[in-house]
């Protein structure tokens, strides 16, 4: 018990964010906003067809409108995960380079991962 404890203590450290600085704090939950809003918005727009199909029309846009603004979304939610997942390797790249720290291991397997991922996957992220 006092094993899981102890985690749970290591856990709660992690994620405590007493010691990040507010003004990092502020601009990375800034970043956060678009992908909130773009999944917001595919929830509220996959509700208003799903509406019309069953009412005969939404509640704001009709389905045809909901379903165009949905798949306008779709690229839009795939680029900033994209953008989201290579901004955190590039940091992972820079980490490591500065502190001379041999361990890529981490670094080779997303390498190798996206290698072995299927043509278009690789387009999303050869953009970024």
């Amino acid at each position: 018990m006092a094993g899981i404890k102890s985690e749970a203590k290591v856990i709660k450290d992690t994620f405590s964010l007493s010691d990040v600085p507010k003004e990092a704090l502020y601009l990375g939950m800034a970043g956060v906003i678009p992908y909130v809003a773009t999944s917001l918005e595919t929830v509220y727009l996959s509700y208003e067809i799903n509406r019309a199909a069953s009412l005969g029309d939404g509640l704001i846009f009709s389905g045809q409108s909901a379903e165009l603004m949905l798949h306008m979304l779709e690229p839009i939610q795939v680029g900033y995960g994209a953008v989201s997942v290579h901004s955190r390797d590039a940091c992972q790249v820079v980490l490591k380079v500065l502190t001379h720290e041999r361990g890529w291991k981490e670094i080779e397997l997303s390498v190798a991962a996206r290698r072995n991922q299927e043509p278009s996957r690789r387009w999303c992220f050869s953009f970024v």
